[in-house]
């Protein structure tokens, strides 16, 4: 009996690897947190500055900064 194995693909990784879902995009903001990624631990910020086209022009976060390096309690 054959297994057959589906692949699941997370939007981030749908947007890095088809250019023409954001052609019209232009200027984008991004909610995420450090476990923002993609299968290879690229991070979500990474993959859009790499989107050609996009241009990021806001970063939000948790309370505990960008990168989670802040305890702010």
């Amino acid at each position: 009996m054959q297994s057959s194995q589906m692949r699941t693909v997370i939007g981030l990784e749908k947007l890095a690897n088809d250019a023409q879902i954001s052609k019209n995009w232009g200027r984008v903001g991004l909610l995420c947190n450090p476990s923002s990624i993609t299968r290879d631990f690229q991070h979500a910020v990474d993959v859009l500055l790499n989107v050609k086209g996009l241009k990021i022009t806001t970063l939000l976060g948790p309370q505990h900064g960008f990168d989670a390096t802040v305890q702010d309690n």
